[in-house]
């Protein structure tokens, strides 16, 4: 491993995502990373750089996926796109985590744990004097950088007003990333009617009120919950978790309008903790098993990245609308601690009204219930309320094309694509007699033997024999259109053997393609 310069580059940079990898979920959490510039000044610090050339193969990678980010910024033109490529990284994230089963090359994986691993990683790695990869729960005294960056030193407090039951829990010491239940904060904005100033940019604080739950010994309805806080790091992640199959648009409004701008601790936690701001830093956001990331960037704005495409927005309000047009609903978000002083996002409300008026509306037009157990992948389209399948690009009912679906649609056609190639001519002849066999009347079957009959998608590169592509829904632009002159000619051009009934044998073959049997006249 070379030297590797560890100043941070403000610099949008997007990540490959070959069609055939699936890679979304490592490209989410790499832009993460990439983002919390303390820990790739810890990472790629002078002193520590020789120690890690030691390191096994997952960590090495790691460091250069993160040192490719200042290579990439600083070399490349500005007026050219600027993207890296993690395959190495992938490839050595599958190798470790192959006895396991996990992240496995090709297939999807969940970025919050991917992201809860690799921080543990370093901190066990830091904590065994960067020889050893393990998950080692363990203090750190002096507290390693992971720790002071990430670490959230909290206690679950119960205690019941009526039996005096009192418990207190710690959390372990690897507790780097916080929960938050959606469904907890919809139950307390739905039965205390707050309005729109009440909840609006106030999403930790409204997590924060405490419903009183059933108390264990007792069973009287008394038992109250607190996060008490001794400590926090410089960066907070929150992990929004969603109970429900199918969620509303309704509700991916609300909640996009009740993320935080800026908080304080003591409105997520009962503590005491004073001189600490914390500034909305991203998130991640998933739709239909695809991950994306928005992270805020000084004089840029918001940054959507998408795997190498990257998009603009200069107000929370763009934002919104973003995710409320492509249905991307929020799993993480990422808060950095600065002690300035921010001022909270600016939505009127009249320009909420009316988008969760639209949200309304399309969630009444769907029908949400008849829509509860969509298969895995399926999309509704939000022109006809039409149900796609997940290789559908163009809306079946009414042509409309869905521009997330055609981003996956490469992904998951290519590995369609690369294993039936791995078939050898040999084999496919086979399967087309084999074919042959089975339908001895149908006269399409000699259409689809003669390579001028089918046509190739130019999106997907499949064989289609309709004039409608059967795998991702786009038409033929050049139909061929067959006479009934062409259709006589072609019954003619082959004749039935009278000995195995094989029907297409042609003109020109004096034997039987099949039992090679010499053709009687």
């Amino acid at each position: 491993m070379a030297k590797i310069k560890s100043e941070f580059t403000n610099y949008m940079v997007g990540i490959k995502n070959n069609i055939n990898d699936n890679n979304c979920f490592i490209n989410v959490c790499l832009q993460t990373i990439l983002h919390f510039k303390d820990l790739r000044y810890i990472l790629l610090d002078d002193e520590k750089f020789k120690i890690f050339n030691n390191s096994p193969n997952i960590m090495k990678q790691f460091i250069l996926i993160l040192s490719s980010y200042n290579v990439i910024s600083e070399n490349t033109p500005n007026n050219n796109k600027k993207i890296i490529d993690p395959q190495n990284f992938r490839m050595a994230v599958a190798e470790y985590f192959k006895k396991k089963g996990e992240y496995q090359l090709y297939s999807k994986g969940d970025p919050i744990e991917l992201l809860d691993n690799l921080l543990k990683f370093i901190h066990s790695y830091m904590l065994t004097g960067f020889n050893k990869i393990e998950y080692f729960d363990e203090k750190c005294n002096p507290p390693c950088g992971i720790h002071n960056l990430f670490f959230i030193n909290i206690s679950e407090h119960l205690f019941c007003n009526k039996c005096n039951f009192d418990n207190k829990q710690n959390y372990d010491s690897n507790y780097f990333i916080h929960l938050i239940n959606v469904s907890n904060i919809l139950e307390i904005v739905n039965k205390n009617k707050l309005t729109f100033y009440d909840f609006y940019g106030k999403l930790i604080h409204c997590s924060k009120i405490n419903e009183i739950q059933e108390c264990y010994k007792c069973k009287n309805y008394s038992l109250n919950k607190e996060f008490i806080c001794d400590s926090l790091g410089k960066f907070i992640i929150i992990n929004l978790t969603w109970e429900n199959h199918f969620i509303s648009l309704e509700t991916i409004c609300m909640i996009s309008c009740m993320i935080t701008n800026h908080f304080l601790p003591q409105d997520l936690f009962s503590c005491d903790i004073k001189g600490m701001n914390y500034k909305f830093l991203g998130m991640i956001l998933l739709y239909t098993n695809h991950y994306v990331s928005i992270f805020f960037e000084k004089e840029k704005g918001y940054i959507l990245y998408d795997d190498s495409h990257i998009k603009n927005f200069q107000t929370w309000k763009e934002v919104i609308k973003e995710i409320i047009t492509n249905r991307f609903i929020p799993i993480c978000i990422f808060y950095e601690n600065n002690i300035r002083n921010y001022s909270k996002w600016n939505l009127e409300e009249k320009i909420y009204k009316k988008l969760l008026s639209y949200c309304k509306k399309k969630d009444k037009e769907k029908k949400n219930e008849k829509f509860v157990n969509l298969n895995d992948g399926e999309w509704i389209c939000d022109q006809c309320n039409q149900i796609n399948s997940p290789y559908q690009i163009n809306c079946v009912k009414c042509n409309f094309k869905n521009s997330i679906i055609e981003l996956l649609v490469q992904q998951e056609l290519r590995i369609q694509n690369n294993n039936s190639n791995n078939f050898d001519n040999n084999n496919n002849k086979n399967n087309i007699n084999n074919n042959n066999y089975h339908n001895n009347n149908n006269i399409q079957n000699i259409q689809s033997i003669n390579n001028n009959e089918f046509w190739i998608c130019q999106f997907c590169q499949s064989k289609n024999f309709k004039q409608k592509c059967t795998m991702c829904g786009r038409r033929n632009n050049n139909p061929k259109k067959e006479s009934n002159e062409k259709k006589d000619i072609i019954s003619i051009k082959y004749w039935t053997c009278t000995s195995c009934n094989f029907a297409f044998n042609s003109q020109n073959n004096k034997n039987c393609l099949k039992c090679n049997k010499i053709k009687s006249i």
